[in-house]
């Protein structure tokens, strides 16, 4: 009697657990449709080669795609001789040149303003923020070295990794146009000596435990890059802007076809689940 009512108990246990997994996987809710991520998203509308992204950091890396939105907690990685354009909704435009990664860290709107943060692990990103007078716009970028604060500018950041001991890390801040805010910053994000404004044609560096450089000149292999790169780039930006209404329909539906694709697979893992509790019932005599 006693061996039968553990068995029995067992069994129930076993049905239980299954039955709880089950309804786990077919009442979630969407993540689309509970998101309580920040209205602000970035939309690919170009794309060279080679990129990846990672839409979380708990979910697989994958190849980027046109209209591919991309919000808070987002990654970008491009290859060798690969590029990527990037436009936020507020109208903000960036370019990851080739072996650049970067994560969105913050992309958040309020009632009157927006807040934009990247940071740049390595390689080199050419920027393009929008000068609102109706929003207040909050642009930064930061490096492991670094970290800027952008006033309606056009603007490249440079990071470069050297392996070595001890490590050389260094950032190149070169403003085409607007100023730009630099600051030094210590692993633990500390100030390490003074800010430095850099404006129009100028530029600055921050090699890692030391203060930002005095602006000077921009050098000539990023005149040259602007020459080759920027002013071709500044006349996209001004196409984006001008068709952000079918930018944001781009993104819509690719929102929409992913929240299906989800919403599919969802109900595949139910009936999995159910078919699966079935069988338990008929393996251990249940009805």
């Amino acid at each position: 009697m006693k061996k039968s009512m553990q068995r029995d108990f067992v069994k129930f246990t076993v049905l239980f657990t299954t039955l709880v997994v089950a309804f786990v996987v077919a009442f979630v809710t969407p993540i689309f449709a509970q998101s309580t991520s920040s209205d602000i998203y970035g939309v690919i509308t170009k794309i060279t080669k080679d990129v990846a992204v990672q839409l979380g950091v708990d979910l697989d890396w994958g190849p980027a795609k046109k209209g591919m939105a991309l919000e808070e907690g987002a990654r970008v990685a491009t290859g060798s001789d690969s590029a990527v354009e990037i436009v936020f909704e507020d109208g903000s435009v960036l370019r990851a040149e080739s072996d650049t990664t970067f994560s969105i860290e913050k992309a958040k709107q309020e009632e009157s303003s927006i807040e934009l943060l990247f940071s740049l692990i390595c390689g080199r990103i050419l920027n393009n923020v929008l000068t609102s007078t109706d929003t207040k716009i909050k642009y930064q970028m930061k490096t492991p070295v670094s970290v800027m604060g952008v006033r309606g500018t056009i603007f490249i950041v440079e990071h470069v990794k050297e392996d070595g001991a001890p490590r050389q890390e260094k950032s190149d801040v070169a403003v085409f146009d607007g100023k730009v805010a630099v600051q030094s910053i210590t692993r633990e994000e500390e100030p390490i000596g003074s800010e430095v404004l850099a404006d129009k044609n100028q530029q600055t560096s921050v090699t890692i435990g030391k203060p930002a450089l005095k602006p000077h000149p921009i050098e000539e292999r990023l005149m040259a890059y602007y020459e080759k790169v920027v002013r071709r780039f500044n006349q996209r930006v001004e196409n984006y802007r001008k068709n952000m209404d079918k930018i944001r329909k781009q993104r819509m539906e690719w929102m929409e076809k992913e929240k299906r694709k989800y919403e599919d697979k969802m109900r595949q893992d139910k009936q999995k689940q159910e078919d699966k509790f079935e069988k338990l019932k008929e393996k251990h005599g249940f009805k």
